[in-house]
């Protein structure tokens, strides 16, 4: 059997850490559940268990927030969907550096959140073929959208 020390980031039952807004899941995270150590083979469960937890408060959240939640994918689906286009990591790092990176842009920060919440749209919406560029490609979006989101906010304070 193999064994590891467990994650030094003290959790609660949803995965949350002390700082708010900020969780912790897998081999970081430390749950309690199996006390000291644990089989690797328990990780895997623990992860998918606490990682789903977290996501379900961060849906939660966002619901009390006003923001609309883009819901949990079904595990499993047919791969009868298209191929996801090639571009959109490309046209999302345009987005950012266009209005964010390097000169910073107040004026562009409301048209760049939009472009990047037509993306995630379309992303999530289409039925396309489930591959590590889509699920890539939707992490990236989404990050973008955070980013723009909170500096778009800072600007109207």
């Amino acid at each position: 059997c193999q064994h590891y020390l467990m994650g030094g980031i003290d959790v609660d039952l949803n995965s949350r850490t002390s700082i708010d807004g900020l969780y912790a899941a897998g081999e970081c995270a430390h749950t309690g559940v199996h006390g000291a150590n644990r089989l690797a083979s328990n990780s895997l469960l623990e992860a998918l268990v606490y990682s789903r937890t977290a996501a379900e408060d961060i849906t939660r959240k966002l619901k009390k927030y006003g923001r609309k939640p883009l819901g949990l994918e079904p595990a499993h689906r047919p791969v009868t969907g298209k191929k996801m286009p090639s571009g959109f990591r490309s046209q999302i790092r345009e987005i950012l550096q266009d209005a964010y990176f390097v000169l910073p842009k107040p004026e562009k920060y409301e048209e760049s959140y939009r472009k990047v919440e037509n993306i995630i749209r379309e992303l999530f919406a289409e039925r396309y073929e489930i591959s590590s560029d889509l699920v890539e490609a939707k992490s990236i979006a989404v990050c973008a959208s955070i980013i723009l989101d909170e500096v778009r906010e800072g600007n109207n304070d």
